[in-house]
């Protein structure tokens, strides 16, 4: 039988296993998360990659309820393809490696308990979602990388930082969720908000409405890797109130394309621009309800 941990850290929502393991670690007095793991039998490598027996173990040794570890595990199911807080994300859709955090969550998290230093989010994978839905403030975004410790000891990538309660509120800037940001945010947090966007998938519902929305405000011409992070998210704001329509929003965007096109229904793919461009390199099963 495992035996629990002598010091204990509270599992936070939406917290994806590796990061419990990185607080678990230093709480216990061991600075790598990675050593800590090989410790009790296991890599961190296989916490970032869902393997069962990992899981279990960790969840013996924090005292806390497997399946609630699991609501933030982010893991890789196929080739391409990654579960996060059980929604379905292509992998060119999700940040792992990029150090991203809300400096208010950081901040809070350090001061509740030193033991154990701050916690990931699932949500600040998705980079879609550029705004802490619980604070208002942009995530921050560092390129800093430690090779000796991996990109899943988050809890000791924030600490390499050396940031000080002060620089941490330094880092905050003030940037109020949008609409697709806060959808999705629920929806990794498990809630059923809306039927017809609800049973789109994920990456269908969180790319999509960035495609449609540049498209409406910037037309099919643009090119979505010269837009700024504000332009994307202006765009996933109006997407959003597209998707939100139904059939009926979509409808209204393509008569707008074909009304500019000059022809009630075009077949051209210039007319369509990088709609669709997205359409055509998107994930089928990402698609379908």
């Amino acid at each position: 039988m495992i035996r629990r941990l002598p010091i204990l850290v509270a599992l936070v929502a939406g917290e994806p296993p590796a990061s419990f393991a990185s607080r678990l670690a230093w709480a216990n007095g061991l600075s790598f998360a990675s050593e800590f793991c090989a410790d009790q039998g296991f890599a961190l490598q296989s916490l970032a990659d869902g393997e069962e027996g990992a899981l279990s173990i960790l969840a013996q040794l924090g005292g806390v309820d497997r399946a609630k570890l699991l609501r933030g595990l982010v893991t890789k199911t196929s080739t391409g393809q990654y579960l996060v807080a059980g929604q379905l994300v292509e992998k060119r859709w999700i940040t792992r490696r990029r150090l991203r955090f809300c400096p208010q969550c950081v901040a809070e998290d350090i001061a509740a308990s030193a033991v154990g230093g701050a916690a990931q989010r699932c949500v600040w994978h998705i980079p879609s979602i550029r705004a802490c839905p619980q604070h208002g403030c942009r995530l921050h975004e560092d390129d800093s990388y430690s090779h000796s410790r991996g990109p899943h000891d988050f809890a000791g990538r924030i600490r390499d930082l050396g940031l000080e309660p002060e620089q941490l509120e330094q880092l905050v800037v003030p940037q109020a969720p949008t609409g697709l940001e806060s959808y999705l945010a629920r929806r990794m947090a498990g809630e059923r908000q809306d039927r017809w966007l609800d049973d789109l998938g994920f990456g269908a519902v969180a790319l999509g409405a960035e495609i449609l929305g540049i498209v409406d405000l910037f037309g099919v011409g643009a090119k979505p890797k010269f837009l700024s992070e504000s332009d994307k998210s202006q765009a996933g704001a109006r997407g959003f109130e597209i998707l939100s329509r139904g059939e009926l929003g979509l409808r209204d965007l393509l008569g707008a394309i074909h009304r500019d096109a000059g022809s009630p229904v075009s077949l051209s793919r210039r007319h369509y621009g990088c709609l669709f461009n997205w359409l055509e390199s998107h994930t089928r099963t990402n698609m379908n309800p």
